[in-house]
């Protein structure tokens, strides 16, 4: 499934995965076929003969959708600002999706648990496509508080999701044939940055049992930020990100280990990510941190190792990192975080490197 784990982008790939999982493909073809605008199926044609095009032609109608609405809600909150925040000369607005990022497969749309919150899977692949756009995956809430229920920052991919597949929170949702679009709106909590947006999709029957549904959805959003908070972007950005050049000044070869940690949400990651790259750094025992970046929830780390010690000794002293980051973030200890689990940390390559030739 490639980056994400709950959507599938390409047009090619979706449309081979519906074939592949869809108990009565007349279905699928039949809902896409109306979307699209189709007339109908030639003499002798095969639903699955004209998914393709079909397909084709609704994604650009779904595009057009999400696209609209996004407009119309960025004029909308444009409209809505105080005069400090509208006559700001330093306001910006930056658009989060060219065309052909917009539209994508969301293949198991499940969407909502027993109190009305997206699945972290979802989440996690929203936060995804906030990173993959430049966007923030977290706003400051304005409490500036750990110990307040928010922890003093919003998830936007979280409350993104509230709003497509909850339709929790400040939402506009509006049907145009089988097209339903739902308009959002995620200030922070001093208003210098808004992210606005329009998820529109349609329904596709997979006629079988298990998975009974996939949506054809597009996204669309927009970021609306003056200079103050664009300051703050850049220096959390910056807090977050670490590269240096790799060179084995021993003696003897040395492993070079990347590592991938999740945190279980945007906010932990916002929090203990900088504290974890401090502890790696601090570390008394050889190992050389060598990059260190944030790509939604999933923290990419490459770490050097001293002579004779081993991928498992890398990530053993990465996990304990982690646990002491966590702990001098005052998340274990804050309120209502029962929640904040030690994320996974998973070693995903290891390169052997050999000594410099000009030791």
């Amino acid at each position: 499934m490639g980056w994400f784990s709950s959507a599938l982008q390409g047009i090619g790939h979706a449309v081979n995965w519906i074939k592949q999982n869809s108990g009565t493909i007349s279905q699928a073809a039949s809902t896409i076929a109306q979307v699209a605008g189709a007339v109908g199926l030639a003499e002798g044609e095969e639903p699955a003969d004209a998914l393709f095009p079909n397909f084709t032609a609704a994604a650009a109608k779904v595009a057009a959708a999400a696209g609209d609405g996004a407009q119309q809600q960025l004029e909308k909150v444009l409209d809505s600002f105080p005069a400090q925040i509208k006559n700001d000369p330093t306001l910006e607005v930056t658009a989060a999706a060219v065309p052909a990022e917009t539209t994508f497969l969301w293949f198991d749309p499940a969407p909502v648990d027993s109190e009305g919150q997206p699945n972290r899977g979802l989440v996690r692949d929203l936060g995804k496509m906030l990173t993959a756009r430049s966007f923030p995956t977290v706003l400051p809430s304005g409490s500036g508080d750990i110990n307040a229920v928010d922890f003093g920052w919003l998830d936007v991919g979280l409350r993104i999701g509230q709003a497509i597949f909850g339709n929790l929170g400040a939402v506009e949702i509006i049907k145009d044939g089988l097209i339903q679009s739902t308009r959002f709106s995620i200030p922070s909590g001093d208003g210098s940055c808004v992210i606005t947006g329009c998820h529109a999709y349609y329904n596709i029957p997979l006629g079988q049992t298990g998975t009974n549904s996939a949506w054809h959805a597009g996204l669309v959003m927009h970021k609306i930020t003056t200079a103050s908070y664009r300051k703050l972007e850049s220096a959390r950005n910056k807090s977050l990100t670490l590269t240096h050049s790799v060179k084995n000044d021993s003696s003897e070869p040395q492993w070079l280990c990347t590592m991938n940690v999740q945190w279980e949400d945007s906010v932990s990651a916002n929090i203990v990510a900088p504290k974890l790259i401090q502890q790696l750094q601090a570390n008394t025992q050889g190992y050389v941190l060598h990059h260190c970046s944030l790509d939604g929830m999933d923290q990419h780390i490459k770490i050097q190792c001293p002579n004779d010690t081993t991928p498992t000794q890398a990530k053993g002293l990465v996990r304990q990192c982690v646990k002491t980051a966590m702990s001098d973030s005052g998340l274990v200890t804050a309120v209502a975080t029962s929640h904040f689990l030690t994320p996974d940390v998973q070693l995903t390559m290891s390169t052997l490197i050999l000594p410099s030739t000009t030791n």
